[in-house]
């Protein structure tokens, strides 16, 4: 009989040790630190969605099961599995939180109307040498919240924009683009500058030039028509200017006087087949010849690129007068594949 409750005892204190160390391991369950998320901002247009997921610390806490929930679920929801789904224009917390210790976190959804489209008034323009237009850029749909545009020109020599105006510098071409900040949507407009004077109140546009350089100064021809034929004075419509080297990159008036005693301080000739007539003076004594008065400026601007700026008033008070930035072409045999310095000149002008 003693045995027995001896034993008895013994099976007691075992079971009461037992439920004591169950309790003990029950108090030390490692509890949720925090919550986090992959994403805390997030910006969607209407039935756009995406995921959300929660990273809880520590990793080895027991309890890691979370609720989700939504501020406004007209504007977005979420499911269990944090999947949320924008459903109309505002803005919406998504909020997580842990059913142990109820540690939280959210993210901040702003529905909007993004842009889906861009288009220009125009997609192809032609402006002369120092012409302005404006560009104008419409943005799609009308309502859509960021309407922002970036404006930008592939050839800044020939013509630069900002804000959507435009203005012309140099003969050539250009691309002009318009982007949205919203989805860099593009929209372009094909860009062409030429040159044109102006002889007796008509215009007309400088198609193809070229120049030459000698020891002592520079020629330019201008041609209005697609392409020079290669013999020069005998086109039938050409503007030919001689400078001495002194001379280029300032402004001077056309006089008689020659203080650099060149053969020649500067010529401008004009040949206008179809009115049976070549205007022609000289910058040397007695030889303003059919130039009344004028300015002429002309300057290298680069490697084969120039600018001459003509105004001259002709003695039967015929005007002439032009600018044009442009390139050399070299698309003549007067002067060569290379297409400077001319056969045959002598060292002076």
């Amino acid at each position: 009989m003693k045995r027995k409750i001896q034993s008895l005892l013994l099976v007691t204190i075992a079971m009461m040790a037992w439920a004591s160390c169950k309790e003990d391991d029950d108090d030390d369950a490692i509890a949720v630190a925090s919550i986090s998320l992959d994403i805390t901002t997030k910006t969607l247009s209407p039935g756009e969605e995406f995921d959300l997921t929660a990273t809880i610390t520590p990793s080895n806490a027991v309890n890691k099961d979370v609720d989700w929930s939504t501020s406004d679920a007209n504007v977005a929801t979420v499911d269990a599995d944090g999947h949320v789904v924008a459903v109309a224009k505002g803005s919406a917390t998504i909020t997580v939180k842990t059913n142990d210790g109820g540690k939280t976190e959210t993210c901040a959804v702003v529905v909007i109307t993004r842009v889906t489209g861009i288009t220009l008034n125009t997609t192809a323009m032609k402006l002369y040498i120092d012409e302005d237009a404006t560009l104008i850029a419409m943005v799609t749909p009308n309502d859509a919240d960021n309407k922002e545009v970036e404006w930008s020109s592939d050839n800044e020599d020939v013509a630069t924009i900002e804000d959507g105006y435009v203005r012309a510098l140099s003969a050539g071409t250009a691309t002009l683009s318009a982007t949205t900040v919203d989805g860099e949507k593009t929209a372009t407009c094909t860009l062409t500058v030429a040159g044109q004077y102006i002889f007796d109140d008509v215009s007309k546009e400088i198609r193809t030039t070229v120049y030459g350089d000698y020891p002592s100064g520079y020629q330019f021809w201008l041609f209005p028509t697609v392409e020079d034929d290669g013999i020069f004075q005998g086109a039938d419509e050409y503007i030919l200017v001689d400078i001495a080297q002194e001379r280029m990159g300032t402004p001077f008036t056309l006089t008689e006087e020659n203080p650099n005693n060149y053969d020649l301080d500067w010529r401008v000739t004009y040949r206008n087949h179809k009115a049976n007539r070549i205007y022609e003076g000289f910058g040397y004594e007695d030889a303003m010849g059919d130039v009344k008065s004028g300015t002429l400026y002309a300057m290298i601007t680069g490697e084969d690129t120039f600018e001459v700026t003509i105004d001259v008033l002709f003695t039967d008070n015929k005007r002439f007068a032009g600018t044009y930035k442009g390139k050399f072409v070299k698309n003549n045999e007067f002067y060569g594949e290379n297409g400077r310095r001319a056969p045959g000149r002598g060292s002076n002008l």
